[in-house]
């Protein structure tokens, strides 16, 4: 078998100077790189090409010739696409599929996500499912820019040949909170406001979600005792916290009967 390049040599034969040898393939996946007409062929693998192959050497001399092959595998199978969402909502997850498909016999599928704190997949070959429960890496262009917490989806072929030889195929996948919580402070006003994200393919409602509004609770950060508690429309709203003492505290917003999202606010 040959992964990336290799030489073949016709060994124990005393070739007559007269003896023309030329070195060929059979089906495509090969490239002669060097030793031509000689007892040594250096040979690489031709661009996306890999499975079972010939390499043949012929001995030519007065319009006879003999030939001797050798059956090898060939190359290695790549990944060269990875699609899926690209931005998710935090806690909820998506689809990401690599392409293309190669059977079950051809090899199987490696899937690697950085950061990989807060990623949890569910590999299937070449799908997987990813759900995000914190941000990821930022990356922000200057200082005055919005840093969007984004996450590195790879996946690479494997073979039990050549391992996982072929260069990964990736996408970026931007994770923010479904919602953004404003307050200065002062006013104990709290402002919440539905994050619309670019592209978003995870939806706030899901098929157990029917209602309009959510629930919030407002949690003393120091002692965790509950301090207030309601409702707001899904999309946000204006909360009124007047009443309670100065200090930090933790909102936590049940975006869905099965997530929820906690946000920090300080009130002087």
């Amino acid at each position: 078998m040959i992964c990336y390049n290799g030489n073949y040599t016709i060994s124990n034969v005393t070739v007559p100077s007269e003896v023309q040898l030329t070195w060929s393939y059979t089906n495509g996946k090969l490239e002669i790189q060097g030793g031509q007409s000689t007892k040594t062929v250096s040979v690489g693998i031709a661009p996306g090409k890999f499975g079972d192959e010939w390499i043949r050497l012929t001995a030519s001399l007065g319009g006879q010739s003999a030939a001797v092959s050798k059956a090898i595998y060939a190359g290695y199978p790549t990944v060269t696409k990875v699609t899926g969402p690209s931005s998710v909502r935090l806690n909820q997850g998506g689809s990401f599929i690599a392409n293309p498909l190669y059977d079950n016999s051809v090899c199987e599928y490696k899937w690697t996500v950085s950061p990989s704190q807060g990623a949890s997949q569910s590999p299937s070959r070449n799908t997987n499912y990813i759900t995000f429960s914190i941000p990821g890496s930022y990356s922000a262009a200057s200082h005055h820019e919005r840093r969007r917490p984004s996450y590195y989806i790879a996946c690479r072929a494997y073979t039990t040949q050549c391992g996982a030889a072929g260069s990964a195929a990736s996408t970026t996948v931007s994770v923010q909170s479904s919602y953004m919580v404003y307050s200065d402070g002062s006013s104990k006003i709290v402002d919440v406001i539905e994050n619309q994200l670019e592209n978003d393919e995870s939806s706030i409602l899901s098929d157990v979600v029917v209602s309009n509004q959510v629930s919030y609770q407002l949690y003393n950060q120091a002692t965790g005792l509950l301090v207030a508690e309601g409702k707001m429309e899904r999309s946000g709203g204006t909360l009124d916290f007047n009443q309670v003492n100065s200090g930090i505290y933790i909102l936590r917003i049940q975006v869905s009967d099965a997530i929820f999202e906690v946000h920090r606010v300080a009130f002087k």
